[in-house]
Formats: structure tokens, sequence, C-alpha cells
């Protein structure tokens, strides 16, 4: 990392522009460069959180250049012109929401968070390419030496890049979503105010969603320690029952809009503790190439997880690795190759006619090109509009 607090943005859609309103004209960050491939949308919104920063008395120092993600030349050049101490990457090329508009048969065949998945994984392969390219490229940036926190999919996205020998510091996601109703749940028990309470959380991807979508754990493996002024108070709090009892984390299932905000939040959070250098507890999917989410204390220096003395880091991780599955993921290989359960391989292949057991991070971007013909192909036999185009 360099001196300065220098922040760039590699991607502005819905996390990212949350995270950009955040940000803008925070006094603890020197300069923010937003990008993203859209130049009409990122102009746009960088425009916007400037004039919001200015609304609240900010002072914004925010620019926006366009960048595509798939040019890897074109991220390195835009590393070193800006130096930055951070690289944040909210890019994807497979959102999620276009298979859950599909018929109920194949959309109930393909995405579900079971015993053996497929959970989200036909959105994986999507998840690889741009967040492969921005840590290669600031690998290769010339003298500098940025930290990269992918939001994309990280529990499995960055232990993948991780043994394919090209790690992202950190992640950010649903983990962190997940904390304050366990805050709440132990506040409202004891009578004090949420920061009173001290989580320390261990949970993967798929336990997570579970969490902040239906409410409910599923009873899948995690870690939960709780502290209220320092006292251990974890075994008073039978979460899924408290989950459900209150409503927690929301009575109805959130809209993507509502979780963006939430995850821009957890991301703004997770970059302020690197750039402030402040060594501060957050709570992060894959921290040095592990699968799952830990606690982990962030400052110029990278990422270390902060677990309590009760479990070992080998156990947290063979946990998140146990509830993985329902992601779909049967393991990943010592050179990133990411492989799937049978039952997900076979979801895959019976809606989208993509025969996909296994792929590794160099070959992300022609299974993302499958995935999408396959799923343009469900969307027009039903009448749909497709809204997923291969565009490079």
């Amino acid at each position: 990392m360099g001196n300065g607090r220098t922040l760039l943005m590699a991607g502005i859609g819905g996390v990212g522009y949350e995270m950009l309103q955040n940000l803008c004209g925070d006094p603890g960050i020197d300069r923010i460069v937003a990008t993203d491939v859209a130049t009409d949308v990122g102009q746009r919104r960088t425009n916007a959180a400037r004039f919001r920063a200015d609304h609240l008395g900010r002072n914004p120092k925010v620019e926006f250049s366009q960048l595509d993600l798939l040019d890897l030349d074109a991220v390195v050049e835009a590393i070193e012109r800006v130096e930055p101490d951070v690289v944040h990457t909210a890019a994807t090329l497979l959102r999620y929401a276009p298979f859950e508009e599909l018929p109920e048969a194949e959309r109930d065949r393909l995405i579900g968070f079971g015993p053996e998945g497929p959970g989200y994984a036909c959105i994986l392969p999507g998840q690889l390419p741009l967040a492969y390219n921005v840590v290669r490229a600031a690998e290769a940036a010339d003298g500098v030496d940025p930290h990269v926190v992918n939001v994309s999919m990280p529990d499995v996205i960055n232990p993948a890049l991780a043994r394919a020998g090209h790690p992202p510091l950190v992640g950010s996601g649903n983990l962190g979503n997940v904390v304050p109703p366990i805050r709440q749940i132990a506040a409202e028990q004891h009578g004090v105010p949420m920061g009173d309470v001290e989580v320390y959380l261990s949970m993967a991807h798929s336990t997570a969603h579970e969490v902040l979508f239906a409410g409910t754990t599923h009873e899948m493996p995690y870690y939960l320690k709780v502290l209220v002024d320092g006292t251990d108070v974890t075994d008073g709090i039978d979460l899924d029952a408290e989950l459900d009892r209150r409503g927690l984390p929301f009575a109805d299932e959130p809209s993507a809009r509502e979780v963006s905000v939430l995850t821009g939040a957890v991301s703004t959070r997770i970059v302020k503790a690197l750039l402030d250098d402040s060594g501060a507890l957050v709570h992060a999917p894959a921290p040095n190439g592990l699968e799952g989410g830990y606690p982990v204390r962030l400052d110029r220096d990278g990422a270390e997880v902060a677990l309590p003395d009760d479990i070992t880091l080998e156990e947290a991780e063979s946990r998140n690795r146990r509830a993985l599955v329902r992601d779909g993921v049967e393991r990943i290989d010592d050179d990133g190759s990411i492989v799937f359960t049978d039952a997900t391989r076979e979801a895959i292949d019976d809606v989208l006619g993509v025969d996909l057991k296994r792929f590794a991070p160099d070959e992300a971007l022609s299974v993302t090109e499958e995935i999408i013909a396959g799923y343009r192909a469900v969307a027009e036999r039903h009448g749909i509009e497709p809204k997923l185009r291969v565009g490079w």
C-alpha cells in the first residue's frame, strides 16, 4: 500500500454505488476514483454521490473513469495511474436475479440452498473473470501494491483465486449483514445498547444468505460467540428461535436494493478499516483466501483472523467448508478449480444444457458464455425477454 488514503472502486452497481455514497467526502479518505464499464451510468452515479456529499457539508474528492475490467492491460494502467491503497471490486458478469425470473420449475431446479446445492452455483463462473483480472493487475502494476477487496461471491472466489496464486486480501458480503441482528437480539435480551454487544461469528455464504433472506440457519454449521459487557451470553441465544420470534433480520424477504444498502455499509466499514489503519474488528468473507467468513482485524498490513480461544481456525474453516456444499461447491482444488456437487452438475445440465462439473479461473470466461447461452435459450423458449447477454 501507499502512504495516502486513496481508493479505486472497480464497479459502481448496487453495492458499489451505496459504498460510493457512504465514502464520498469522508474526511478519512484523500481521493476516490470510481470506475465502471458503463460511462453514462458511472458518471451519473459519481455526480449524484458528489452532490449528495455537498448537501451534507462534505468536501468530496471523487472522480469517474471508464474501465473495462476484461481488459487486463487497462486495469494495470488504471492502478498505476491512480496509485490506490485499496482496490474494491464489486463487478460481475452474472447476476442471480435473471435466473430467479425463469419459470418456477426451472428456477427451483437451478437455484436453492439444499443439502447438496445448487445454491447460486450457476452464477459462480461469472464472478471469477473480473476479480481475476483485478487481482492480477494489482500484482502486475509497477510501483504500487494495493490491497484488493472482492465482493463477488468471495467465500468461494477468493480461495479459488488464492490457490491459483492470485489472492485478494479479503471479501465483503452477507456475513457482515448477519451481525447486527445478533447484536439486537442480545441487546434486547439483556437491556443494553447494541454497542455494548460484541459478536464473533464465523459463517459461510450459504448460511448467511439463508439467515438474511429466510431468517434461519437451516441447522448448517457455523461458530458464534456473543459477549455483553465482556460476559459470555452465547448459551442464552437460540439463534433460529430468536430470529423467528422477532422477525429478524426482516419480517419479509428483503429487496435487492435493501441488501445492497447493507452490503454497501459492510464494504464501507472494511475499506475504512484498511485506509484508516485502525485494526478494527469486522466480519468479512475469505480473508487471506480462507473458505467462508470470519471475524477479522484489518489495517494497512493486511487481515488477521480474530477468533476466540474456544475454536481453532482449522475448525472454523472446516465448518464453513461443509456449509458451502449448499452453495453447490463440493471442493476447491489446489489449482483453484471449483468443483461442483453431482446434484449441482445435474441441475445446471438439466436446465441450461451445460455439463459443468469443474472449472479453473482461466476457464471461467468461456464457461460464463455457455451459462448465458443456456439461460437465454430457456428464457426465449418461455417467452421471457433475456436479461443477460455476452457483451465482450
